[in-house]
């Protein structure tokens, strides 16, 4: 009885476990969203309820065997290569994940809407060596170290709203971030760490930006806020970016926009009014008198040609400035009552030509010069009651004849007077005293007298030719550097005596000559830059003071030049290689005080480097391609062992690395004509028609190859993820492989 009922029970709960998997099956087909187990195989999968569901397999990204994935695109599951395959494939509003590694792609430009280009495991495993280019609405770079090897920038031609640059380290370039030509509203820079020179630099673009959370480590500038630069929700751009980012470099934020727009300017010949002093000026008629009201005026360069034009100021020189330069282009003008800001120009006043001009109760600052005589002669001046603020007071003062220099306040640090040869006094023959009884000096520059020793009765000696600067061997003396590099012949020695020479750009173009000091560079300096454009030259015992250029020395071309016993210093490298060879070029007992020593090295080949001192902030020497030592075939060791290294700088090998063993002689086999090459370039240079070139595994800096020849099949032996090309291919001919 028991037993019976057992069973019975027991056949009800198989009978209601029947029911239940039916039910459930039914549900399974008709919700599309639920499936059953798949395989990765196109058999067909048969469950208990007799569901089938073809195989699919989903991956993070389709790949083919052949190719390392390096960039995954998140949206069409698609990877990639390199970046910038990834990028060229890239539809609006992809997101691209790099994975850690180091890419030396060029320049990507990223041009479709809306793409994302992300690192997998941010900044520190991530580097871009290159560029960014950024030229779409709402693009996002995020978490790379973008190493711009030495480029202009690092993220650069931005165009585009919506922009998001965020979690970066830009290093390695003039500037980390450059506006482009186009608009770029609403950008957000955020959290990026700035290691170049300038931070953020081109700012004009960026209207309604978001720039915080940054770390600017950068020297020359962080920032630099252009006219049109704005911030969201800030009225006080300046304030903003101070209170919002850390400057822990010696850059800080500095404001290039314009003051707040000038009070009318008014001609009082008929009481007429003008928006700028540049109107006014252009109205103006001879012996017209235009009175500034106070205020800021941006006016660039103000050339004043009517004869007899008084320009002055309402209320004084305090409260009223104007932002460039005044050019006295006639006679018997008068300035009065200014504050003229250079804004790093050379001069805030140029006497052109003109007589009788009057320069009085000005404030010359911001230029390299307050003051500057020009081509034509400028007899008569007066210069009165002025305060000069510029690096060099009075300069280039040739023309200026008969002047009267007198109660000016000079706090210039380089040079206040510079007399020059044609210099005259009205109503005294000692022009040095005269001018240091008649004026202030509270700075560090003083009277500097550059005019030629007077004439001796007897013959002088080569030595004593009179002038600055001497011409040994045709002994001839000149009153600057630039008069006796250009009248020097084949190998001519030009010497020259202690004192400061602003120079400009000399450029020695004849073969064989020597440009020496007397008394070395402690005593002698050179402000301007040194180009070597010819064989056999020399420069020896100066202080080259590049006043900010790119370089001190260009080694433009020429074979066995000596550079030595020179100092190179305030510009951004001291000694550059240019276009042409420089073979047998010698650098001997240099001190580098550039933030790059020696740049450029391509086209020094087979050089003596030795004695030097280099206190290089940046970078002391960068090995180039090309750049070969004499008698040494380890160059590294034999510029560490023959030099000294007293600042940051050290010795940076930019040589692509050396060949492997499989990579050395025959790494590149024509396998038709049965030779053997170093490189792909040589390989294909020498190809036929038909000619079939392998390569064996191993990386290949190559720039451009140019495949040129019919029928040629360049392959590689072991397949893409051994054999990496880093250039590009040219097709150029039919049939080829």
């Amino acid at each position: 009885m028991i037993r019976k009922k057992l069973v019975r029970f027991l056949g009800i709960l198989v009978i209601l476990s029947v029911l239940f998997s039916m039910i459930a099956c039914q549900q399974s087909e008709n919700d599309p969203g639920v499936t059953t187990a798949v395989t990765t195989t196109a058999a067909v999968t048969t469950t208990k309820a007799t569901t089938t569901t073809p195989a699919v397999t989903t991956t993070k990204a389709e790949t083919t065997a052949a190719v390392k994935i390096v960039v995954n695109n998140e949206t069409q599951k698609k990877g990639y290569g390199t970046i910038q395959e990834a990028v060229k494939e890239a539809k609006a509003g992809d997101t691209l994940v790099v994975e850690p590694g180091t890419y030396s792609e060029g320049a990507i430009l990223l041009t479709v809407k809306g793409v994302t280009l992300k690192s997998a495991k941010g900044a520190a495993e991530t580097i871009i060596k290159g560029e960014i280019g950024l030229s779409a609405d709402n693009l996002k770079v995020d978490g790379f170290t973008i190493d711009g090897t030495g480029r202009d920038r690092c993220i650069q031609g931005i165009k585009g709203n919506g922009i998001v640059i965020s979690n970066n380290v830009l290093t390695n370039c003039l500037r980390g971030i450059q506006g482009g030509d186009g608009p770029c509203k609403d950008a957000q820079i955020i959290k990026n760490t700035f290691k170049s020179d300038y931070g953020i630099a081109g700012s004009e673009p960026f209207a309604d930006a978001t720039v915080k959370d940054n770390t600017f480590l950068s020297k020359s500038e962080a920032v630099g806020v252009g006219t049109t630069f704005t911030i969201k929700g800030a009225t006080d751009v300046v304030k903003y970016l101070q209170d919002n980012n850390k400057f822990e470099g010696t850059g800080k934020v500095v404001d290039y926009r314009p003051a707040p727009a000038p009070a009318k300017v008014l001609v009082h010949i008929g009481d007429t009014g003008y928006a700028t002093i540049q109107e006014a000026v252009k109205a103006a008629k001879a012996g017209d008198t235009i009175v500034v009201d106070p205020g800021t005026y941006e006016e660039g360069a103000i050339i004043l040609t009517l004869k007899g034009v008084t320009l002055k100021s309402k209320e004084g020189a305090e409260k009223t400035i104007i932002k460039g330069e005044v050019q006295i282009a006639a006679d018997n003008l008068t300035v009065d009552g200014f504050t003229i800001d250079g804004t790093g120009r050379d001069r805030c006043i140029l006497g052109n030509k003109g007589s009788n001009a009057l320069i009085t109760n000005n404030i010359l600052t911001n230029c390299l010069r307050g003051i500057q005589g020009g081509d034509g002669p400028c007899s008569d001046i007066q210069i009165i009651k002025n305060t000069f603020k510029a690096d060099y007071g009075i300069a280039g003062s040739e023309p200026f004849a008969n002047a009267t220099i007198k109660d000016n306040t000079f706090l210039s640090k380089s040079e206040a007077t510079g007399v020059g040869v044609g210099f005259t006094i009205k109503g005294s023959d000692d022009v040095i005293k005269y001018l240091q009884d008649n004026n202030k000096f509270e700075g560090t520059g003083k009277v500097v007298d550059y005019r030629p020793a007077p004439a001796v009765t007897t013959a002088p000696k080569a030595e004593e030719v009179t002038g600055a600067v001497v011409n040994e061997t045709q002994k001839k003396g000149y009153a600057t550097i630039v008069a006796a590099v250009k009248e020097a012949k084949d190998g001519d020695t030009i010497a020259v005596k202690a004192g400061t020479y602003d120079e400009g750009a000399i450029i020695l173009s004849v073969k064989g000559v020597t440009l020496k000091s007397k008394e070395g560079a402690e005593k002698t300096i050179i402000k301007g830059e040194v180009q070597i454009a010819a064989d056999n030259l020399t420069v020896d015992g100066f202080t080259i003071d590049g006043t900010g250029r790119d370089r001190c020395i260009l080694g433009n071309k020429g074979s066995n030049a000596l550079i030595t016993n020179n100092i190179l210093t305030d510009c951004l490298r001291g000694i550059q290689g240019g276009d042409g060879p420089c073979s047998d070029t010698q650098i001997i007992k240099n001190t580098f005080k550039a933030d790059y020593g020696i740049a450029g090295s391509e086209p020094f080949a087979n050089a003596t480097i030795k004695d030097n001192t280099f206190l290089s902030k940046s970078e002391a020497v960068g090995v180039g391609t090309t750049f070969t030592v004499k008698g040494a075939t380890d160059i590294i060791k034999y510029l560490q062992d023959n030099n000294k290294f007293e600042g940051t700088g050290k010795v940076v090998d930019y040589r692509p690395a050396p060949a492997k063993t499989e990579e050395v002689t025959g790494a590149v086999v024509n396998e038709t004509q049965k030779k053997g090459y170093d490189s792909i370039v040589a390989a294909v240079k020498e190809a036929k028609d038909g000619d079939t070139i392998a390569v064996k595994a191993g990386t290949y800096e190559e720039g451009a190859i140019i495949l040129s020849v019919k029928g040629v099949t360049l392959k590689s032996k072991e397949g893409a993820e051994k054999t990496i090309i880093k250039g590009e291919v040219q097709i150029a001919a039919d049939n080829l492989t």
